[in-house]
């Protein structure tokens, strides 16, 4: 019963950030790692939720665990990260916490960083020798995918440059590549930067098409345009019988008609499920100037 009255009189004094108090209540026997009922959260963790340094620094000198797990898979880095607290990462490094457990939802605490844009905690982490995640462990989701999806360019070229070369990055840069696409980021610098690094324009992730379909359904010219510098197959067919240039008729974009026909798409292909040719889906479409932009590139082709 006296423990659990100290426990309970810790757990009282961290959430109310009193240092001596909890301080008292562990050298008075208190568990310091003793764990919450609803989140199984220790008073390490607590800490690091309310970004309390030295309420962290009291605890790990008497000996609170750095590896404890919350209800949700979460170590005290996770929190740090998640909480944007610099100093509260720094600290834990500087003890030798593990700083590459995924929680439930598959995330590492630097995932966590990346996903809230602490450029100055992901590249102290980096240079702390922290290894980045890559997919070939049944998750999709990377330092590098998680930055793509945010549009954070920054991030995306800090990763990139830290990327092990012996290790082959291609289903991460595939990845991050659609990743970004999909997302409703701006712009194409992203794009290009995965592109120079390697991703392949014409990849196919699980679930989603190749990158030139989504960058047509998702309306970015700018990543059509990319995709395209970088030798995107534009003859292709989608498990519907549809190519690029049709996928781009039916979405009425004739910014992106007329880079795939200026890029040599061919014009006289057909549906492959349907037999259907791109002029006569733009009549069914009943939009007189894409079928305009259709004839005058088929007549101009064939002069």
């Amino acid at each position: 019963m006296a423990h659990r009255l100290d426990e309970s009189l810790l757990w009282k004094y961290v959430e109310d950030e009193n240092i001596l108090g909890a301080e008292v209540m562990i050298i008075a026997g208190a568990n310091v790692d003793s764990k919450i009922k609803e989140d199984d959260s220790t008073p390490l963790i607590l800490a690091a939720k309310r970004t309390n340094l030295k309420m962290m620094k009291m605890l790990i000198r008497r000996g609170a665990s750095l590896d404890a797990l919350d209800a949700n898979k979460k170590t005290t880095i996770h929190w740090a990260c998640e909480k944007q607290h610099f100093d509260g990462v720094k600290l834990l490094l500087s003890h030798g916490s593990p700083s590459d457990l995924r929680d439930c939802c598959g995330y590492t605490p630097m995932m966590y960083a990346v996903a809230e844009n602490q450029y100055d905690i992901v590249r102290y982490m980096l240079l702390k020798g922290v290894c980045m995640k890559y997919g070939l462990d049944g998750y999709e989701d990377t330092e590098l995918t998680t930055a793509s999806q945010t549009g954070d360019i920054n991030m995306v070229r800090l990763l990139l440059k830290s990327l092990d070369s012996s290790i082959d990055r291609s289903f991460d840069l595939n990845t991050a590549l659609s990743a970004n696409i999909i997302s409703d980021c701006k712009g194409d610098e992203v794009v290009k930067i995965l592109l120079e690094y390697g991703a392949d324009p014409n990849c196919i992730i699980a679930g989603l098409k190749q990158p030139i379909y989504l960058a047509i359904t998702k309306e970015k010219s700018d990543v059509c345009d990319q995709l395209i510098k970088n030798r995107a197959n534009l003859n292709i067919s989608d498990e519907g019988g549809y190519t690029p240039l049709m996928t781009a008729v039916i979405y009425e974009n004739k910014v992106v008609i007329n880079q795939l026909i200026s890029a040599g798409a061919n014009i006289l292909m057909v549906n492959t499920k349907t037999k259907e040719s791109v002029i006569n889906l733009a009549k069914r479409m009943r939009n007189q100037e894409i079928v305009d932009i259709l004839n005058h590139a088929m007549s101009s082709r064939s002069s």
